[in-house]
């Protein structure tokens, strides 16, 4: 039921408060919705199978229809989204100010519209205010607002407004684009994107020039952080020192969106074996959590994805430290899970197969993330116990099989992603092969990771390393 979904949504205080919001005439003249709300927060999902009589009481008057449940829960539902509107508007400050600027120009005061904006742009260019793209839009779009104001004095503002309104216009435009252009450059690094070739080297040059004329910290920082997924220019630690000298001047939906960007330029020097990626990786690691970025599901991603790092660095302090954190990241019902994982892969890692396939077994969560590393750690582990003689084929091929099974859901994957973590199936395929059966060379299979870029490359090219020319 989408009524119990949307409940499902909100924390104890904000039930609390739209029970409050549910009572108040100024939103709603229907006095049922209360106690409709108050009925559905205790009963769950148990409500939908609520015969009639006990539905009916719910509603003062009136002869009680299917029909009339349904609008009941529609206009509940449409209470809970204006709830969550109201609660956002009010926090959040800039969209708060866009609004009452839209409210005020559509009155004939103004004297009262102009010093709206004028708050508007004090405030967001102030050092107090943290940058995000939206505030040079949201600079652009009430400056605009001003100038056309049925009784704004256009002569009197003069051009120096019009000289205001495009800087603003382009240094949104500049940023929004060099950030697409980072995520666009990320895809093609990782996944092999298509592209125009001199697209991302052409737009770099353009915004290298603005940047250098813009005072906006974000721009320099968006600029230097696509010189770096593109190599021209940019290295780690010179885009790290970039990062944190603009960082308090940036908002946090920034700074995660940028620190995610810079883990993936550094997962693929990784993945092309440059020396001293990882410590770099590492630092930003620490520092985004330093700053309070380790929230969210991009943070239990990134903590997953360090933590097997560690575990390939054979890093065993570091490792155990990392462990150690993991309630502060990861969400409590998943804590012991991640835990298992890591281990799996730590001793995976290590060399002890039995061990990793004991700890393979035990991760049982249906969390998309857990289960793709599962399936992926569970094909190479056995491999490995399989050319230890621990284990027969037919469990292999099991795991590969399953894993093939797993990729076909293409609502949970990207093309590019699902290739890639088949192509891994497909080495293993080849080197399982039996002797009786002619194989494919050692030549011909180092030809195919650059043309499949299979996921676990490192993992892959060490075991074509131990097979014989």
């Amino acid at each position: 039921m989408r009524t119990i979904s949307l409940l499902n949504l909100l924390s104890q205080a904000e039930l609390t408060s739209l029970g409050k919001y549910l009572k108040s005439p100024f939103f709603t003249e229907k006095p049922y919705l209360h106690s409709l709300f108050d009925k559905l927060r205790q009963a769950g999902q148990s409500v939908a199978e609520w015969p009639d009589y006990r539905r009916a009481r719910l509603f003062p008057k009136g002869t009680f229809t299917g029909k009339k449940w349904n609008n009941a829960l529609s206009d509940l539902n449409a209470c809970i989204e204006e709830f969550l509107v109201v609660n956002h508007l009010l926090a959040d400050r800039d969209l708060y100010n866009q609004a009452l600027v839209k409210a005020y120009s559509e009155r004939l005061n103004d004297p009262v519209l102009q010093r709206s904006v004028s708050t508007i742009i004090e405030r967001v260019s102030g050092k107090e205010a943290p940058e995000q793209m939206d505030t040079w839009h949201l600079r652009f779009w009430s400056r605009k607002r001003a100038l056309t104001h049925p009784l704004t004095n256009r002569i009197k503002l003069g051009v120096a407004t019009i000289d205001a309104l495009e800087q603003d216009l382009d240094t949104y435009y500049y940023i929004s684009k060099t950030q697409l252009m980072c995520n666009r450059v990320s895809g093609i690094k990782l996944f092999g994107w298509p592209t125009e070739q001199d697209a991302p080297m052409q737009w770099l040059e353009t915004v290298r020039r603005a940047a250098n004329e813009n005072p906006s910290p974000l721009l320099k920082v968006y600029c230097d952080l696509l010189g770096l997924l593109l190599g021209a220019g940019v290295d780690l630690p010179a885009f790290f020192t970039t990062l944190r000298h603009h960082a308090p001047r940036l908002h946090r939906d920034e700074l995660q969106d940028i620190v995610r960007m810079a883990f993936n330029a550094c997962i693929y020097r990784q993945r092309k074996g440059e020396k001293g990626t990882f410590d770099w990786h590492l630092a930003i690691y620490n520092w985004s959590i330093g700053q309070g970025l380790g929230a969210g599901p991009q943070a239990e991603e990134e903590y997953l994805n360090i933590g097997v790092l560690l575990a390939k660095s054979h890093r065993h302090a570091e490792f155990e430290n990392h462990m150690n954190v993991g309630k502060e990241i990861i969400p409590a019902d998943r804590l012991e899970q991640a835990k298992t994982l890591l281990k799996a892969c730590w001793e995976f890692s290590q060399g002890n197969y039995s061990d990793a396939q004991v700890k393979i077994s035990q991760i049982t969560s249906r969390h998309l993330r857990y289960t793709l590393s599962r399936h992926s750690l569970a094909v190479r582990n056995s491999y490995m116990l399989f050319l230890d003689g621990a284990i027969n084929l037919s469990v292999v091929k099991h795991a590969l099989d399953s894993f093939d099974e797993f990729l076909k859901n293409k609502s949970l994957f990207s093309d590019s992603f699902r290739q890639s973590h088949q192509g891994l199936i497909w080495f293993v395929r080849e080197f399982i092969q039996p002797d009786t059966v002619q194989k494919k060379s050692k030549k011909y299979l180092l030809q195919e990771i650059n043309i499949r870029q299979p996921a676990n490359s490192d993992w892959v090219m060490a075991v074509l390393d131990r097979l014989p020319d």
